[in-house]
């Protein structure tokens, strides 16, 4: 669908570093957060500000990545999604025997949301997982950032010396009161 303006016919909303921003996605976008719990009671102006922000945000960040060659891959995401610590969501599959979460019915659910005629839990899987993408290639993002910062030894050993130096500090206090008035002259020009 597309949006009449002053200026014709128009599908995009903006632009964000030469990428076209999708008046549908947007207005999708907008439309999912007020549903959700966190923008209650927020106004319209300030989802619409904020999910804006998002997709320049997003939109920068797909750029970068892109430019330093970063993919997520299936196994990135059955690790986050299956590992050691899953999404909250998954945790609730647990093996009726043991208790234990059960990584084979937590995938079983998964495949079967993802296959559901019900557009409503369809919607709600494939935001869920656009998110959890989204958070997996931020990390790996800040990891290749964060590892390719280069402290010298000599400056982390100066700054650890620094943060854990004591200083020792002696003052003295003389209360006015102890000062007579008569040793204390005052001109004008003071």
């Amino acid at each position: 669908s597309s949006v009449r303006g002053g200026m014709g016919n128009k599908t995009t909303i903006g632009k964000v570093n030469g990428e076209q921003i999708k008046i549908d996605a947007f207005q999708e976008k907008v439309a999912s957060v007020e549903k959700g719990e966190n923008a209650q009671n927020m106004p319209h102006s300030q989802v619409v500000t904020g999910v804006w922000n998002y997709f320049v945000q997003s939109t920068l960040l797909k750029q970068s990545y892109e430019k330093l060659g970063l993919v997520l891959t299936s196994k990135d995401l059955d690790m986050a999604l299956f590992g050691a610590n899953p999404p909250s969501f998954l945790r609730n599959f647990v093996n009726p025997e043991t208790g234990q979460y059960d990584v084979n019915a937590a995938k079983n659910a998964l495949a079967q949301l993802k296959r559901s005629t019900n557009a409503q839990e369809k919607q709600m899987v494939n935001q869920f997982l656009d998110q959890e993408q989204e958070q997996l290639m931020m990390a790996k993002y800040q990891a290749l950032v964060f590892g390719a910062a280069y402290i010298p030894s000599w400056l982390l050993k100066k700054t650890m010396a620094d943060d854990n130096a004591i200083a020792q500090v002696q003052y003295v206090a003389v209360p006015y009161t102890s000062i007579s008035d008569s040793a204390v002259s005052v001109s004008d020009a003071d």
